[in-house]
């Protein structure tokens, strides 16, 4: 095989593989509770891993023939994928997601595993050709999801695959094998995939259709699946990912929006200028439409959604929230847009703000910066003196935590003196009528006196509410000692953290909606799953190179461990440290993910042959803790706006152009053993990344993301020391 088409099938590979493995997440996301998703990735990569350590155990699988064979496996078995899991989604999601992922991914990885194995000498420009394309895939997948969906997507995904293995085959049948391959996958672009109501079924849009309701419209987007549902009441639901329903403000439901809970603070607070974050199909919009609110901001990431709903509401009279001059739509992350405002606001408004959508690293695209201390404090910072945040809220622990974390910016901030002091800046009250009932905490920038919590009291009892907290006339049993300064909010949460995680969230450990002490129980089974299949894994693997090659080579095999696990690490933790630096997530997760990967191809293309492993290792380490302290201690108002846009995404190329340097060093040394050890690295490489890809999610929620980055970063520095001793203490 020639230099050139080698690079041509990696390329393909690469790119059908990132994308491939970009829809599956926003499938999973689609199919599997939010804390669930993860499992796509932990499955694609291990996955990948496997198939790779099948080609790099028996000469015969890595052939030309045999990696042709495997390209154009892996192009029919990603493009049938979602056809293959659809019929289990309903009863075995989590089967379904392995179903549609493990096959074409273990012949995925057999495939690029012997492209590396022949590339001898020229592995890293190879590897820089894998990168490069891997990057390209992270910024089309903005335009292919949306354009044609998920199910199509990963169709399309087949077909380049398939592609790849008609560029690594010989001539004669092995062309023909590929390009039936090619025709297949096409074939499974338009096979029956993700776009009837089986992939809602364990979702609240699922129980919803499951009631007698009909599915109107469906919409794919940057952050996932948008789906209008007509309920059995006739009333319009835009859910995303089958989750977070937005009532549509229609004619018909006109009587059930306007008992809203949020209508209620709209009608009471009367402002003149409000802020909505997460606006959803327009509901609150109408609420201040209809209370004369002469100035509204609505901030709504989901442009799929927001188009759905639109279209369902032309030619009515609701349609004013989408064209009334007093409304200006924002398509960008709430805190971004918040920022971006000049004028201050007499409310901001976030009534049950959550999309809970997943991507690659697994948390939530936007909800999880909507409630930190930084993201209150920036609330309270955009008021008018006498302006308010309100709240919606979904139980008891969230109203709990939200009043604990409101409580917390309002002393941080300096508006209130103590958490005594801070109660009287809050009010809060449950409507009952609602299912489950619905509580309601506002929040002010200057403290409630007794006759502005007499009118709204009034006005709550009026509406059928339920009192809750009254600043000066009516507090909960839970909060009399802080009321009383005779304990602190502080300690109420260490009395309480053996039952439920009640601490203040912040842009560091932003987990607002995860209540269980320590790990949550998915963090911890997918742990109990990954480690100790991926040191069993690492044994298999290692110990052949050292049998077979000795020390060397084993230590070689080691290192190309240490860097899977710290590049796919520093990755995801910068991938979340950038996010507040961008109005949209989903351009954010593409750009940065595409900067990084763009920034290590072009480190490994660069390479030259002197290149030094552990001076390589070294710089890798030094950049990624530069890169990470910058992103985390820095903030986008430090810096000019201009500069504050391409801030992040000049750090994370950086930051790849010397983390892509090291692993081609050991891929290029390890030529010079076997092919065997190439695939045998690649494939411990794909080992390392799982075991990063779970710490990657379960560190934060103990570290930190900072700590957590730093923790990978050590790792690249750790990997550098053995490389600086010739890997010596690896060998006893």
């Amino acid at each position: 095989m020639t230099h050139s088409r080698r690079v041509t099938a990696v390329a393909l590979a690469s790119f059908a593989g990132l994308l491939a493995e970009l829809v599956w997440t926003r499938l999973a996301g689609l199919a599997l509770p939010a804390g669930a998703v993860t499992w796509a990735v932990a499955f694609s990569v291990a996955a990948l891993a496997t198939g790779s350590a099948l080609a790099a155990a028996r000469p015969a699988w890595r052939t030309q023939q045999a990696t042709a064979w495997a390209l154009a496996a892996a192009g029919v078995l990603l493009a049938w994928g979602v056809s293959l899991a659809s019929p289990w989604v309903a009863s075995a999601p989590l089967l379904a997601v392995a179903l549609g992922v493990a096959p074409g991914f273990v012949a995925l990885g057999a495939g690029v595993a012997g492209l590396f194995a022949s590339a001898g000498r020229s592995v890293s420009r190879v590897y820089a050709a894998d990168l490069t394309a891997a990057a390209l895939a992270a910024a089309a997948s903005l335009l292919v999801i949306p354009l044609v969906g998920a199910p199509q997507a990963a169709g399309i995904a087949g077909m380049l695959a398939a592609l790849a293995g008609i560029a690594a085959a010989p001539k004669g049948r092995t062309v023909a094998a590929g390009v039936l391959a090619v025709l297949l996958a096409a074939a499974g672009v338009s096979a029956p995939g993700a776009h009837g109501v089986a992939w809602l079924s364990g979702k609240p849009a699922g129980g919803t259709l499951q009631r007698g309701g009909t599915l109107e419209a469906t919409a794919w987007g940057g952050l996932g699946r948008s789906d209008l549902v007509r309920r059995a009441d006739g009333a319009g639901v835009l859910y995303l990912d089958g989750s977070a329903g937005s009532l549509v403000p229609t004619q018909a439901s006109r009587a059930i929006w306007q008992a809203d809970p949020t209508r209620f603070v709209v009608e009471t607070a009367q402002p003149d200028r409000m802020f909505i974050a997460g606006a959803g199909a327009g509901l609150e919009v109408a609420h201040a439409l209809d209370a004369g609110v002469g100035s509204v901001v609505a901030a709504e990431v989901n442009d799929a959604g927001v188009q759905l709903a639109r279209t369902r509401l032309a030619g009515t009279p609701q349609a004013s929230v989408f064209t009334s001059p007093q409304v200006r739509w924002v398509s960008q992350e709430a805190r971004a847009a918040l920022t971006a405002q000049d004028a201050a606001f007499d409310l901001i408004v976030l009534a049950q703000s959550v999309t809970r959508t997943a991507e690659a690293k697994g948390l939530a695209l936007t909800e999880n910066g909507l409630y930190t201390q930084e993201a209150v404090t920036l609330y309270l910072e955009r008021l008018a003196p006498d302006g308010l945040v309100s709240f919606e809220l979904y139980d008891e622990a969230t109203l709990t935590r939200a009043l604990i974390l409101t409580a917390s910016a309002l002393v941080d901030h300096g508006l209130a003196a103590n958490d005594a002091a801070s109660l009287s800046h809050l009010l809060a009250f449950l409507d009952p009528s609602t299912r489950p009932a619905t509580p309601l905490l506002i929040a002010s920038r200057t403290p409630f006196d007794q006759d502005r919590v007499i009118a709204w009291a009034r006005a709550a009892e009026a509406r059928g509410l339920q009192l809750l907290l009254l600043p000066g006339l009516l507090v909960p049993p839970s909060l009399e000692g802080v009321a009383g300064g005779t304990t602190t909010f502080e300690a109420l949460v260490a009395e309480r953290a053996g039952d439920v995680d009640l601490s203040v969230p912040t842009d560091d450990r932003p987990f607002f909606w995860s209540f269980e002490p320590g790990l949550p129980r998915t963090l911890v089974r997918l742990l109990a799953a990954a480690l100790p299949l991926a040191v069993v894994a690492l044994l298999l693997l290692v110990g052949p190179a050292w049998r077979q090659h000795g020390p060397s080579a084993g230590g070689l095999t080691v290192a190309a461990a240490g860097l899977g696990t710290a590049f796919l690490g520093v990755q995801l933790i910068v991938l979340s440290l950038a996010m507040p630096w961008l109005g949209r997530p989903d351009l954010t997760f593409a750009g940065v993910l595409g900067g990084m990967l763009l920034g290590a191809g072009v480190g490994s293309g660069l390479l030259k042959p002197s290149a030094r492993l552990s001076r390589a290792t070294l710089t890798a380490a030094a950049a990624s803790l530069v890169g990470l302290l910058g992103l985390a201690w820095l903030e986008p108002e430090a810096l000019p706006s201009g500069l504050a846009g391409i801030f992040p995404f000049v750090v994370v190329f950086g930051v790849g152009v010397a983390a892509g340097r090291p692993f081609p060093i050991v891929l290029r040394q390890l030529a010079g053993v076997s092919a065997g050890s190439v695939a045998r690295a690649w494939a411990v490489s794909g080992v390392g990344a799982l075991v990063a890809g779970v710490l990657a999610l379960a560190l934060p929620h103990t570290l930190g993301l900072t700590m957590t980055g730093l923790v990978f970063a050590v790792a690249y520095a750790v990997t550098a020391v053995l490389t600086s001793l010739d890997l010596k203490v690896l060998r006893y």
